[in-house]
């Protein structure tokens, strides 16, 4: 089941974990307080590196790409744009790995894939999610104690309460990444099948 917090509460979550100098939000983006403030320099680096920890389910999408009317300069036959949401690019359809020849069947440099497939070129790939209505609830409580544990020092002043914050972020990332995948189904991985590349 998604998660129904927003951002602001999320924020708010995060701040009672700094105990009660952490203060509340009544909207994170028009708010003028020194935590609002620390939150937004934060909030949106945390949530790309609680979403690049792990392939969350409800992160990965997929999509069909056209070949580039720009060749690479060389190695390669053909690049590909990646999606602006890509994180990650998790599978290729139709690409066993590793590659028999020991080449590599593809590389990222920068927003381009390049390969020598040749399009359409499917992939799956874990996707910057804004929308906090999409995270799952343990990827909410991962993502508060990573924020808290970012703040803890420009808020509270206290390295103590910071350690301790990293240590709960740690095992709720842990517990998130068990949850999420307990909804995933075995997955046989016959020849020409999609295969996670970097899991």
């Amino acid at each position: 089941m998604p998660s129904t917090l927003t951002a602001t509460q999320i924020c708010n979550l995060a701040l009672s974990k700094l105990g009660p100098g952490g203060g509340y939000l009544t909207d994170l983006d028009t708010d003028d307080t020194e935590q609002a403030e620390a939150l937004r320099r934060v909030y949106v680096a945390c949530r790309d590196e609680v979403l690049e920890a792990h392939t969350w389910r409800f992160a990965q999408k997929r999509a069909a790409l056209d070949a580039n009317d720009d060749e690479p300069e060389w190695g390669y036959a053909v690049q590909y744009e990646l999606p602006e949401d890509c994180l990650r690019v998790l599978a290729i359809e139709g690409l066993v790995l590793p590659n028999p020849t020991g080449a590599a069947a593809y590389v990222v440099e920068g927003a381009m894939l390049l390969t020598d497939i040749e399009e359409p070129l499917n992939i799956r790939y874990l996707a910057q999610i804004t929308d906090t209505t999409l995270f799952s609830p343990t990827f909410v409580a991962a993502l508060a104690a990573r924020i808290a544990d970012e703040v803890c020092e420009v808020i509270t002043k206290s390295t103590t309460r910071r350690e301790r914050l990293q240590i709960e972020y740690r095992a709720r990332l842990m517990q998130a990444r068990r949850s999420d995948q307990m909804g995933r189904a075995p997955q046989p991985v016959p020849d020409g099948s999609w295969v996670d590349s970097r899991q």
